[in-house]
């Protein structure tokens, strides 16, 4: 069995699909190390501390470098990339000296771990990159496709590319390529979604395979679990993902559409904000800091989300319908494909008013319809293997 380097950036939607990889990988017998932020870390070692197979080592390997504020990513797409850079400048040392020392025979990362993917280039020690997205093109990556969609290709986008190149050109790495893939453009990589959910208007890139939904094992028992599908009035869930925060307004408005539904609603609010949410509608709602997301979804009728595609694939796992209401990033584009094929409804501006989100809420939870194409989708992405999927493809690098 082989030692794999799985690493990801302390982002939920990025990091909780590689946990359900690291997870079926060390099931499978292999030594999994492991990177990802540390409010990821008690759900990493509770996953694969149950695993068949003893776990050798599960490090952080932020010890060496400045810690990086990700905090920041929500500003703008660009801000995405400009953080995941100065991680990549901050950690390449110390990423680069352990894989050195402990000589992996394949790396998993995530798309926005620059420093680790530069380093295993570096060494050339054999990668797989994960999307949460298709990239836009080769080479490019679906963050750097992201940021060029929406047209911030200015000075700030030129001045970071000539850095990111400076930095790779010192490590003597290729300085053509900033974004960076290990070999060529034919490099395996995995994308976390489906083909009916994938977008649409580019082709997937050679060498890209798409699994699906990645899963923990616990999260995965849920798909079985009952939920009243006639009951009433039924239950909601609220969530905008853990970089996004619509700020309490928008909370206070969808709390208070949704009170005439009668619906039990479980949110998860920011403590920053909760505090500002009193006398607002939300006694009717249990909030909290932080939900096990999968077991509250395979409980709820409707999800009220702000169309990340990680929530939308658990979403669709477990059959419910969303109400999208995106903020930025990915979202808006994730949120028209999800209403196209009706498993969901899109408010395509970051502050409805109360009417559209109490109609549209009172259709997703009246009209089947919705539920079954969230349901199908659910199906097709079970149908992509998901971690098994995933797994398969880092272990054909072990040949």
């Amino acid at each position: 069995m082989a030692l794999i380097l799985v690493y990801s950036v302390p982002l939920w939607g990025h990091t909780y699909p590689l946990l359900g990889v690291a997870e079926e990988l060390a099931a499978r017998g292999h030594e999994v190390l492991l990177h990802c932020g540390e409010n990821h870390g008690k759900l990493a070692r509770d996953c694969l501390g149950r695993s068949a197979v003893a776990i050798a080592a599960l490090e952080a390997l932020r010890s060496g470098g400045t810690p990086t504020d990700w905090s920041r990513c929500g500003e703008s797409m660009l801000s995405y990339l400009a953080v995941a850079a100065t991680e990549a400048e901050n950690l390449y040392p110390a990423v680069h000296a352990a894989l050195a020392r402990r000589c992996p025979r394949a790396v998993l990362a995530d798309e926005l771990a620059l420093g680790a993917r530069w380093a295993a280039e570096q060494l050339g020690i054999p990668q797989v990159c994960s999307y949460a997205n298709p990239p836009a093109a080769p080479g490019i990556g679906s963050a750097l496709g992201l940021v060029r969609e929406a047209q911030e290709t200015g000075a700030d986008l030129a001045r970071l590319l000539r850095r990111m190149n400076s930095f790779r050109r010192l490590q003597g790495l290729a300085s053509d390529r900033p974004y960076g893939r290990s070999r060529d453009d034919c490099d395996p990589a995995i994308v976390f979604v489906c083909p009916s959910l994938r977008r649409q208007d580019t082709e997937l890139p050679t060498g890209h395979l798409l699994v699906g939904a990645s899963l923990v094992a616990r999260d995965r028992s849920h798909a079985t679990c009952g939920r009243g599908d006639d009951e009433t009035p039924g239950a909601a869930y609220v969530s905008f993902g853990t970089t996004f925060d619509p700020g309490a307004d928008l909370y206070r408005v969808i709390f208070g559409s949704l009170a005439p539904l009668k619906l039990t609603v479980r949110a998860r609010i920011p403590p920053s904000v909760q505090d500002l949410l009193v006398d607002s509608g939300s006694q009717n709602a249990e909030i909290r800091p932080w939900w096990p997301q999968a077991e509250v979804l395979s409980q709820s009728n409707l999800f009220v989300t702000h169309g990340g595609m990680g929530s939308i694939n658990e979403s669709c796992y477990f059959g419910v319908p969303m109400l999208i209401i995106p903020q930025g990033a990915d979202q808006f584009r994730n949120a028209r494909r999800v209403a196209e094929l009706g498993a969901g409804i899109a408010l395509d501006h970051p502050s409805p008013d109360p009417s559209e989100i109490r109609n549209a809420a009172a259709r997703l939870l009246t009209e089947p319809t919705f539920r079954n194409c969230s349901r199908e989708l659910g199906e097709e992405l079970r149908a992509c293997g998901g971690a098994r999927s995933a797994a398969d493809v880092v272990e054909a690098l072990l040949l």
